[in-house]
């Protein structure tokens, strides 16, 4: 996305989000868009050359709104909203002044390849240039120099943006500090629980008015004619309440549990536990959130206190029954079968009521807070009222963490699969219990010390994370499930054209890459919980993706993503064009199956060569540098990859003189076979033996191959036989070439021939030499032949004779005599 429309979109984001009171949105929007990636070298450049070096009034503005930024950071009135908006003004600055610099930088160069287009300007005792020419090089100076100076200008305002972004980020940590550091009275002092009780019943009793105080507080006109649109709205929403009960039935009755099957799949399960917190959870809670807006906004029905007191309660119900329904969801304590979990029926319920009940605690807890928001309730019963809600969470999370509970697993086996998993998941559940049993006690410990912001940040940041923990758990196996779905799909390997041995290691990658993205994920939900800002977050990420400097050197994570994406989607491309080529084009041509082979591995090599140049033109690695660098390590590369680069080189003449091709019959040294794949850097043989031989490219164009295959499968089979002395050798001769001429795979041209080739000690010796269509097939071939020449020499009583040795004995002096 070119940096000119990601700062308009910025811009527009926070805007907008300024707009609808909606800050913490704004800042993601502008954050995502700032972070968005460049596609390409070529892309910047072309946006470079369009963009503007900011004018006066944009200086302007950068100056005031630093200024500003430099005056809130030297005071002293901090607050968390004016520190987030000051943020993400500075982070929409910087992207301008980013933009800013780029567009300098480009009519910078620009400008100078000018001024070096018109030449050195003349010596002192040289004679002077012509007028225009001298005009157009003061031109060219006034506005190189205008241009560095818009570049000073631009680095100076994203400095200065950046050092304010720490300093305000590291004030917010300081006074989040201060703020935990506040200490209260002792909530267990008798003075304190005597006065936190008086103010509790004046808090009491201004909660009990307010419905009597809003009431008083009505108009005439409002109280006898009420508004027409809240009619409106009302009937609405009872329409609204209806649909969703309706829609509520039907989704728990098509996908919900079913207590009749009791053996479902784990997807089965998934899905019915989906079913069953968006039907019990959210069309209820979705309902519930229509009457707080009714009743609550700015503007509606209710105002003062007495909204506040109904919009905690709505609230309240409104956590409670999302708790609630995905507890029942997951932990399904009246269907076992359909526990998503592999606890004990005993374990599960018992889980389920303290869920409740700490849920229960949490609400009554942060609708006290929302309905007293307005109220002085005094330091005493502050303190006692974060006391009790803090050791009543607490209980309730250590009453959750009991190991014995949670005996059995928190993994389905047929969820994931695998010990190891297994023993990794276990060991992750126990130190989360462990911790949170740690940071409960602690958040009760600085409570009942009077650290009650303390002990409350700990509480409901602890309750907080948990509960994201838990969604992206279920959010986990829902996209391992997926995964397994896709995967196993026969239709998307037909459709797809992909192997399955390409699909197995599509799945080994998916499933890598989704346990870091949801710790990315869960660390972005539980980070601003524990103190650390989202904007903070943001603007680190924004730093690591968009890029950071290591001497000269930018690096940046999105445009080396990118280009690792780009790289991998081409290449997947490349080979799927390959494998529709081999399996459906290339066989209906009359083109050898050789010849196919080698245009599919040419086309493997130049989609491999594009897929690189584009992910490195995608990373925003300028090829001309590369080529230089590549230049400076050539040396370096001839030494130390020659053998890798000989064998490449080599592959690349096998393909093209095609010495050797797929399917030849081969033989190199010692090893004999067919080939059966030629690679960059060696070639696959499988021998008779069914052995793969893998043998360098290098080592076949340097030595001597046999290949019977080359031209044709035209070959020559030798059949020696040695028949008896005195046997008709004019019968022999006929009987061979008979055997020959009667055999299907023995050619006619050229004609059979026999060779009477020597008196041998036992026997007179006939070689049979004729030609075969299928060399590839002469060891069979030439048995079939030996087979006939056999029963036709035993039916014509032709004798094949076996070595015979005539031993004398002679007597023992007949023996000495003839020494």
């Amino acid at each position: 996305m070119p940096r000119a429309v990601r700062r308009d979109v910025a811009k527009w984001s926070v805007d907008l989000a300024n707009l609808l009171r909606f800050k913490r949105i704004a800042h993601f929007l502008a954050m995502l868009v700032f972070c968005a990636p460049v596609w390409s070298t070529p892309v910047r450049g072309a946006v470079d050359g369009l963009a503007q070096a900011p004018d006066a009034t944009a200086a302007r503005e950068w100056g005031r709104l630093l200024d500003s930024a430099q005056k809130y950071v030297d005071g002293s009135d901090y607050t968390e909203d004016v520190s987030a908006g000051m943020l993400r003004r500075l982070t929409v600055l910087r992207a301008e002044a980013v933009e800013a610099k780029t567009a300098a930088v480009k009519q910078a160069e620009d400008t100078q390849r000018l001024i070096d287009a018109l030449g050195p300007a003349p010596a002192k005792d040289a004679p002077p240039e012509s007028a225009e020419i001298a005009a157009k090089r003061r031109e060219y100076a006034k506005a190189l120099a205008a241009h560095k100076a818009r570049i000073a200008q631009a680095e100076v305002a994203d400095t200065r943006a950046k050092t304010l972004q720490a300093a305000i980020s590291s004030q917010r940590r300081v006074v989040l500090v201060d703020r935990l550091q506040r200490r209260q009275p002792l909530p267990i002092h008798p003075d304190v629980i005597v006065e936190a009780t008086r103010d509790l019943a004046r808090v009491a009793e201004l909660l009990a008015r307010s419905p009597l105080d809003w009431y008083g507080g009505l108009s005439e006109e409002q109280r006898e004619r009420p508004d027409p649109y809240q009619t409106v709205f009302v009937l609405i929403l009872i329409g609204v309440a209806a649909g969703g009960w309706v829609l509520r039935r039907r989704i728990l009755a098509r996908f919900g549990h079913d207590p009749a099957d009791e053996t479902p799949p784990y997807s089965r399960r998934l899905l019915a536990a989906i079913a069953e917190g968006v039907a019990r959870g959210l069309v209820p809670a979705a309902l519930v959130a229509g009457g707080y807006f009714w009743l609550i906004s700015p503007g509606e029905l209710l105002s003062g206190l007495f909204a506040d007191l109904v919009g905690s309660l709505l609230g309240a119900l409104f956590f409670l029954t999302l708790v609630a329904a995905m507890s029942r969801a997951v932990l399904a304590p009246d269907l076992p079968a359909w526990r998503l979990t592999g606890l004990s029926p005993d374990a599960a319920g018992l889980i389920n009521r303290r869920l409740a009940v700490l849920a229960s605690v949490l609400a009554a807890d942060i609708a006290f807070q929302a309905a007293t928001s307005r109220i002085d309730l005094g330091s005493e019963l502050i303190s006692l009222s974060r006391l009790i809600f803090t050791s009543l969470e607490a209980f309730g999370v250590v009453a959750l963490g009991q190991a014995k509970l949670w005996r059995g697993g928190l993994e389905d086996e047929g969820s994931v699969g695998g010990a190891r998993e297994e023993r990794r998941g276990l060991l992750f559940w126990t130190l989360t219990r462990r911790v949170a049993l740690v940071v409960a006690l602690v958040g009760v410990a600085a409570a009942a010390l009077g650290f009650t912001e303390l002990g409350t940040y700990l509480l409901h940041s602890l309750l907080f994370s948990g509960v994201g923990i838990g969604g992206l758990w279920l959010l986990r196996g829902l996209m391992q499930e997926l995964v397994n779905v896709l995967m196993d799909s026969a239709l998307d390997q037909s459709h797809l054209n992909v192997r399955l041995k390409t699909l197995r290691r599509i799945d080994f990658w998916l499933r890598a890459a989704l346990d870091p993205l949801l710790a990315v994920v869960g660390m972005l939900l539980v980070a601003p919980l524990w103190g650390v800002p989202r904007d903070d977050l943001m603007l680190w990420a924004g730093h690591v993706l968009t890029g950071f400097s290591v001497g000269s050197l930018t690096i940046s994570l999105v445009d080396i993503l990118l280009a690792g994406v780009t790289f991998m989607g081409l290449l997947v491309l490349v080979r799927m064009i390959q494998r529709r080529l081999q399996d459906s084009i290339l066989p209906a041509t009359r083109l050898d199956p050789s010849t196919q082979t080698s245009l599919t591995a040419g086309l493997g090599y130049i989609g491999f060569v594009i897929a690189a140049v584009s992910g490195i033109s995608v990373a925003g690695i300028d090829l001309t540098n590369l080529a230089l660098v590549a230049g400076a390590l050539s040396v370096g590369i001839g030494f130390g990859l020659q053998n890798i680069v000989n064998n490449f080189i080599s592959g690349l003449i096998l393909l093209v003189e095609r010495p050797i091709r797929v399917g030849d019959w081969v033989v190199v040294g010692e090893s004999e076979g067919v080939v059966r794949r030629i690679n960059i850097r060696a070639t696959e043989l499988e021998t008779w033996e069914r052995a793969a031989v893998v043998i360098p490219n290098a080592d076949i164009l340097s030595s001597k191959v046999m290949n019977w295959t080359l031209k044709d499968k035209l070959g020559r089979l030798d059949v020696k036989v040695g028949v008896a002395y005195g046997s008709d050798l004019g019968k022999v001769r006929e009987i061979l070439l008979a055997c020959a001429n009667l055999h299907p795979h023995v050619m006619a041209d050229p004609p059979p021939s026999v060779y009477f080739q020597n008196f041998g000690d036992n026997s007179l010796d006939f070689e049979l030499r004729c030609f075969t269509d299928d060399v590839t097939s002469r060891v069979r071939h030439a048995s079939d032949l030996r087979f006939e020449i056999d029963r036709r020499f035993r039916e014509e009583h032709i004798e094949i004779p076996f070595p015979q040795r005539t031993v004398h004995v002679f007597p023992p002096a007949a023996a000495a005599s003839s020494f």
